[in-house]
């Protein structure tokens, strides 16, 4: 029969889809996870070539609608239009290089015939453009040409307009999500059996709109709708929901995130998916984002809670897992909470070696953070371990991240400042020993990566330098220090040259 036509939606620029915001420090992801969903997207090259009949011919994108001109040309020269190979790759191109109404042209003018999954193809590259209205049009082309044909589309194509729906930046507003459910009308008019991809989608975007609408009261009817259509949820309907429960914030002063992450997996449980890492990751996340909103230390017992649960539960953590727990640890730190973070940071490092797990630049990262963030709360030990973190980061092969880095480095530099020895920057020559140690990895990190960088390397130079001197000036000094290695000799050696006002004279460096 003759499907229902799809309310035509109003012209509107695709947007990218937002990212939730979350803590300084979380690692893995806007989600939370080591992988994104919407991998069915395909890329086909910029200016590729497409074929009609035997006449093969040259398509340039370009703004003066050239594109259009060599399609009638072609069709002129073969009197038959493109295949249906290559129209799907050409509306992905189209797509791709952002000439999204260009690809719907396409779309109208060269499709004759309904071919499956060339149907679906074509939807999911408006669908990763973010443009539900042209997915929406070429879709009542697709049903005009079922009428002449006496066909249906199939459920792959209905599940690609959902997910057009879901990517759609419009979908962010409580009318975008109304078309998403209407195309569950869509499909029962055409009776067409709906499947887990359909609910999975749909979830995706209530998630969307997550904005405009109670994202765990609309879980909810879209799980009472799967049970009614008898489509079992599997772990992504779950995780979907997770995320778009923490669109509204995870802490108590936000959103309630992490209480409510709670009664989902437990529900869950109730429909007998087993939660994966990836949703436990999810949470971790959260706890990170919370401890940095104002839960404080409470976000990192609620991380070290999620981790005995994943043990009963027989689910192994993975890095990620860690490195949002030690982010978490990292947003605590910055609360006043510096010593306990700092400790528990290690402790996590220690338990995620002990079980096989590489630290990874993400884990570096979240440790410094945390080290950075405990120094700038008073208590020295954060410089200590902090360039202990930069050791394991030089003999891992990996690169601190710049932010992180530097303020880390501020903090070091604020400690060897200071007169007094004590924890941190020790005095006397140890501590020229630690000011040497800390220029040596400046220097294996590349100081001039940036101005602010270069300054605090040229500053920590002069510093070790006067201080050289000025024991070398006392008689006390005679005593010797502990042997410093080859690079931290050299270090102390060259401390002064190019440092600026204050530098020795050449050659009091090598006394």
């Amino acid at each position: 029969g003759v499907l229902s036509e799809p309310q035509e939606a109003a012209e509107r620029s695709g947007g990218e889809e937002e990212q939730e915001q979350g803590g300084w420090g979380a690692a893995g992801g806007a989600d939370g996870r080591t992988a994104s969903r919407g991998g069915e997207g395909r890329t086909a090259s910029r200016g590729g070539s497409v074929r009609s009949g035997d006449a093969e011919r040259k398509m340039l994108i370009d703004e003066d609608g050239a594109m259009a001109e060599g399609r009638e040309e072609a069709r002129n020269m073969t009197g038959s239009v493109v295949g249906t190979e290559d129209l799907v790759a050409s509306v992905w191109q189209f797509c791709n290089a952002g000439n999204v109404e260009e690809a719907l042209e396409l779309v109208q003018t060269d499709m004759r015939n309904i071919s499956q999954p060339a149907c679906a193809d074509i939807l999911l590259a408006f669908a990763e453009a973010g443009r539900s209205d042209c997915a929406q049009a070429a879709l009542l082309h697709m049903q005009m040409l079922c009428v002449e044909v006496g066909a249906v589309l199939d459920t792959s194509t209905y599940n690609a307009l959902m997910l057009a729906y879901a990517r759609d930046s419009a979908t962010a507003a409580e009318d975008g999500l109304d078309q998403s459910m209407g195309v569950l009308d869509l499909m029962d008019k055409a009776g067409v059996d709906k499947d887990i991809t359909t609910f999975n989608r749909l979830m995706e975007a209530c998630s969307s709109a997550a904005c405009v609408v109670d994202p765990s009261e609309m879980g909810d009817k879209v799980l009472d709708l799967m049970h009614k259509e008898k489509v079992q949820p599997d772990v992504e309907t779950f995780n979907t929901l997770l995320e778009a429960c923490g669109k509204l914030g995870w802490s108590r002063d936000t959103g309630h995130g992490l209480e409510v992450g709670s009664k989902v997996v437990a529900r869950m449980v109730e429909e007998e998916v087993q939660p994966t890492t990836d949703t436990f990751n999810i949470l971790m996340y959260g706890c990170a984002w919370a401890a940095g909103a104002g839960d404080g230390w409470g976000g990192v017992e609620r991380g070290l809670e999620l981790i005995g649960e994943m043990a009963e539960r027989g689910v192994m953590p993975d890095v990620i897992t860690f490195n949002n727990l030690i982010a978490a640890c990292a947003q605590a730190a910055g609360m006043s909470d510096g010593a306990l973070a700092l400790d528990q940071a290690f402790k996590l490092l220690w338990i995620m070696m002990e079980l096989g797990l590489e630290p990874d630049e993400g884990t570096c990262d979240t440790l410094i953070a945390t080290c950075a963030k405990t120094a700038a709360a008073g208590d020295a030990d954060g410089v200590t371990f902090g360039v202990k973190v930069l050791d394991m980061v030089y003999s891992s092969g990996l690169s601190p991240d710049p932010s992180m880095y530097k303020a880390l480095l501020e903090q070091c530099l604020k400690v060897a400042k200071s007169k007094r020895g004590g924890p941190g920057c020790p005095d006397g020559w140890h501590g020229v020993r630690w000011m040497s140690h800390l220029l040596a990895l400046m220097e294996a990190f590349d100081p001039h990566t940036s101005e602010a960088t270069a300054a605090m390397f040229a500053n920590l130079s002069g510093l070790c330098h006067r201080r050289v001197h000025a024991l070398l000036a006392q008689p006390s000094s005679s005593a010797a220090p502990a042997a410093p290695t080859h690079t931290e000799k050299a270090r102390a050696e060259g401390a002064g040259e190019g440092a600026g006002e204050g530098a020795a004279p050449e050659g009091e460096g090598a006394a």
